[in-house]
């Protein structure tokens, strides 16, 4: 669908790294542009690929999230079980 500015990033085995969901273009529509959005709310799956070096095929993990609204008007996002619906 998109490919954000984070993918294909190479690791060592105890480096961390994190992304940002702003990175990402949603939809193709420009944040603050002339074609904007605003997010609600939302419940997302991201899923993380990876070749471990001694094991010669690739493997994904998946993690699910969904916003839950603060009493200020932002958004948390809240992780959650993939069955959890």
């Amino acid at each position: 669908m998109f490919t954000p500015p984070w993918s294909n990033h190479r690791l060592a085995p105890d480096e961390k790294y994190s992304g940002s969901l702003a990175d990402m273009n949603l939809l193709g529509l420009q944040k603050n542009g002339p074609l904007s959005y605003i997010i609600n709310d939302a419940d997302i799956t991201i899923v993380i690929k990876f070749s471990p070096w001694i094991i010669p095929w690739e493997t994904k993990s998946e993690f699910r999230f969904v916003t839950e609204k603060q009493p200020d008007g932002t958004l948390r996002w809240i992780p959650r079980t993939l069955d959890n619906r």
